[in-house]
């Protein structure tokens, strides 16, 4: 009956895998309001995996694993793809280019969180850009561009964006991390609430809500490196 507890994290993962692959499908048949929208609840599967284990104390390899791979498809391909056929693929080649750097980047992201042994797991931060981040960072921009403009502009613009999101997972910035258990600030603890919260009410009420967050969740990575950085060289 114990091992039953593990069955609800890995039904979440296959949540966000499954969400993943459909958006895949929206998107190759080129319906792409409602693929982003897919992709945001991965995101919230994929939180409620890891939210889960840890409630019921049901962490296992496999399940790192299969959390690895869901989110490899659901955060990596998927949005790649997304992002590919609504604006990149105009870019001759550096848009292909891209692209593919986006999923390797991705790929490196996860592999190497994989690698690190849990005693030496931080449990107040991610190293680099958390892929679900990414992922939602696409996502978000693709809604308010179909919403605002109907359409992608600027593809060098988010060629751009891609390339950020790229270099973001593959570097030594660390994000705090939004669903881990741990002795967070009081503030850390208030942002992640209010951040997930509003990917629920983005649904019903604001394509931007979305964009605003995961716009400031990746800018306030960026700014408290930049801030430590400064610290630790006056020292």
């Amino acid at each position: 009956m114990s091992n039953l507890k593990y069955l609800v994290p890995n039904f979440f993962t296959g949540c966000s895998l499954l969400m993943g692959l459909i958006a895949m499908n929206y998107i190759a048949m080129g319906e792409y309001i409602l693929a982003p929208w897919l992709i945001a609840l991965s995101m919230l599967f994929d939180f409620m995996d890891g939210r889960s284990a840890r409630m019921l104390n049901a962490t296992s390899a496999f399940g790192a694993q299969f959390d690895s791979m869901a989110d490899f498809i659901a955060f990596g391909i998927s949005p790649a793809f997304l992002a590919y056929r609504i604006s990149l693929r105009y870019i001759p080649y550096w848009g292909a280019i891209v692209a593919v750097a986006y999923v390797f980047a991705g790929c490196y992201r996860l592999v190497r969180f994989n690698l690190i042994p849990k005693d030496e797991e931080n449990h107040h931060s991610f190293t680099g850009l958390p892929i679900p981040a990414a992922a939602g960072m696409i996502a978000s921009y693709v809604l308010v561009s179909l919403k605002t403009w109907n359409e992608v502009l600027h593809h060098y613009t988010f060629m751009f964006v891609l390339l950020l999101l790229a270099l973001l997972m593959a570097s030594k910035i660390e994000y705090f991390a939004v669903d881990k258990e741990g002795k967070h600030l009081t503030l850390y603890k208030i942002i992640g609430t209010i951040f997930f919260l509003s990917i629920v009410l983005t649904f019903r009420y604001s394509y931007y809500t979305f964009l605003a967050w995961m716009s400031l969740y990746l800018v306030f990575g960026i700014f408290r490196y930049i801030v430590n950085g400064i610290i630790n060289y006056k020292k």
